[in-house]
């Protein structure tokens, strides 16, 4: 009898994740399954201006327009891969290892699955990886310094690696990519761009449904600095009026926007000079547009600290969450150099990520950090495969009963 009970509170579980396993999935995780034994070249091409993908994704192949409630996804931001072994950041050695932002990555995927009810999908706001893509202007031709700085092929090429096997770990979660100045370039360029899209296997913004809330993914690059992308700078601004203006005639229960770089952090009147905002100018020629279309909420990242903050009159909400990888501390981040080793650097944000509850009367969040996450969901601290220890535990126990009985059945 005992027997019996251990196998069948095996099988209840096994049974939970096959299912899961079997469920089709349109999201990037399974698209990376199938990529990770083919390291790209980085030498697909798209059009010249990245735009020959859909700028619709589907994350499930169902009609996800109508309200179905309430759900939950998670926000992550800043896997940064690289950043934190980066020797002008305080980095050891020549910066070609990122073992700490990989373990940090793989706890992300280990207490995403774990979350019960199951997220509806992952979106990571930028800065996947820390080394910028090839096809950037360097300094001399009129590019961003950055490009100088960052600019390395092979380890562009092993940080997307290594970020599309992570993430190829989510069960049966649709993965959401959008993309940041590490992962497009601080000065972007089509043939940024295109790099970027096909690492990734989708489009740089582009919109989404899920369970009647609708998601818009904006490169927010091009909102920064758009001189050597105007046309692609065009496009995408003429696509974001066509579907403000959709969502202003209601079509959606919710509204809300994914992006890189905060068009704020305080207020939305604070000075655009600022490497963590956007410029006035284009805040001001987007804001209104986004509340009058219904828009409650932006979730962003790049700040690598956590930041929330409203518009003057309360309707928006600008949602601005840590760094899964490397943090940065209010010292680091006013003088944007590194204090690592001194009083200065230290943060007071751990890494982890934001948990979003969308209900019919509306969307609630909170930031967990991994370690308190990781224990409530009775996870080994960054030692998880993605299943609790009371799945383990009953693993264990029935393999133990097996080997009882085999015993017993031999005297």
């Amino acid at each position: 009898m005992i027997l019996c009970s251990f196998f069948c509170f095996f099988f209840f579980f096994q049974a939970e994740d096959g299912i899961r396993d079997a469920q089709e999935s349109r999201g990037l995780g399974d698209v990376y399954k199938r990529q990770v034994s083919t390291q790209s070249t980085g030498t697909q091409r798209n059009s010249l201006h990245g735009l020959t993908m859909q700028q619709e994704r589907s994350l499930t192949g169902q009609d996800e327009t109508q309200w179905h409630g309430p759900f939950t996804f998670v926000q992550a931001a800043d896997t940064q891969l690289g950043f934190a072994a980066d020797p002008g950041w305080g980095g050891d050695g020549d910066g070609a290892t990122w073992d700490q932002e990989i373990a940090l990555a793989e706890r992300l995927v280990d207490c995403v699955n774990a979350l019960r009810p199951k997220p509806r999908f992952l979106v990571v706001c930028g800065d996947l990886v820390h080394a910028l893509p090839p096809g950037l202007k360097m300094a001399n031709e009129g590019g961003n310094p950055t490009a100088d700085r960052y600019t390395n092929h092979a380890n562009w090429l092993r940080q997307n690696s290594d970020f599309k096997r992570i993430m190829g770990r989510l069960d049966g979660i649709p993965l959401v990519c959008v993309c940041g100045n590490h992962d497009v370039g601080d000065r972007p360029t089509p043939a940024s761009i295109v790099q970027y899209e096909a690492q990734h296997l989708q489009p740089h913004y582009f919109g989404f449904w899920c369970g009647g809330m609708r998601g818009l993914v904006l490169n927010a690059q091009l909102l920064k600095d758009s001189i050597h992308a105007l046309e692609i700078h065009a496009a995408q601004q003429e696509w974001l009026d066509v579907e403000l203006a959709k969502l202003a005639q209601g079509e959606a229960k919710h509204a809300v926007v994914f992006q890189h770089i905060p068009w704020f952090l305080r207020s939305e009147r604070e000075s655009g000079n600022c490497y963590f905002n956007l410029p006035l100018a284009t805040r001001e020629a987007w804001i209104g547009k986004m509340k009058a279309a219904g828009v409650t909420k932006v979730f962003c990242g790049h700040y690598h600290r956590n930041a929330t903050a409203l518009t003057d009159d309360g309707v928006l909400e600008m949602v601005v969450t840590s760094a899964v990888g490397r943090q940065m501390s209010e010292a680091e981040i006013l003088a944007n150099k590194s204090f690592k080793g001194t009083p200065e650097g230290v943060s007071d944000t751990r890494s982890g990520m934001r948990i979003v509850t969308v209900k019919e009367s509306g969307i609630e969040h909170e930031y967990e950090e991994f370690d308190a996450l990781e224990a409530r969901l009775g996870l080994q601290a960054g030692r998880g495969a993605g299943k609790p220890v009371l799945v383990r535990a009953a693993i264990l126990a029935v393999a133990l009963a097996w080997i009882s009985w085999k015993h017993q059945g031999k005297r």
